[in-house]
């Protein structure tokens, strides 16, 4: 069945389908985007997001296996008998299939907003420069600044412009 298959590591490498499902993608970039939509088709392919759950399963417990199968490894996970070792891992699989969609779809809005936004800052620091030429100093400063924060590793993200 191919919910064992996920538990298994595959020759080459260190770690389990499972465990490459459930990392989230890495920093947002183009070539990042493009891995977290090839994942969230490989999941998706699995199809069991179609599987009809029975009625009376209560849906906090499809929920509850859910995050444990997000946090269990995949040794814990082969421990389990069959039937609590497939609810858990249809519950997994299930949620994985969202929260892939979701992940693309966050990675592709920062994508697009940072884009959008980066681009309406240049030229709003293009035509400042071109109205007051004594603000092209302070710009440079501004850039300065950014450069050194970032590489230093500190999170300043949001630019303190001035508000004159």
């Amino acid at each position: 069945m191919i919910l064992e298959t996920l538990l298994e590591v595959p020759e080459g490498r260190r770690s389990s389908d499972l465990e490459r499902w459930r990392k989230g993608p890495a920093a947002p970039s183009g070539r990042n985007l493009e891995k977290a939509l090839e994942l969230a088709a490989e999941i998706l392919g699995v199809g069991l997001g179609a599987i009809p759950l029975p009625p009376e399963v209560p849906h906090r417990r499809t929920v509850d296996l859910a995050r444990y199968g997000m946090q269990a490894t995949a040794t814990t996970l082969r421990r389990h008998g069959p039937s609590h070792q497939f609810a858990t891992l249809l519950a997994t699989v299930i949620y994985l299939e969202g929260k892939a969609v979701d992940d693309c779809l966050e990675m592709l809005d920062l994508l697009v907003t940072t884009e959008l936004v980066g681009k309406a800052e240049t030229a709003t620091d293009k035509e400042r420069v071109r109205q007051h030429p004594k603000l092209a100093k302070h710009s440079v400063m501004v850039m300065t600044l950014r450069r050194r924060s970032w590489r230093s590793g500190s999170r300043w993200t949001t630019p303190r412009w001035p508000t004159s």
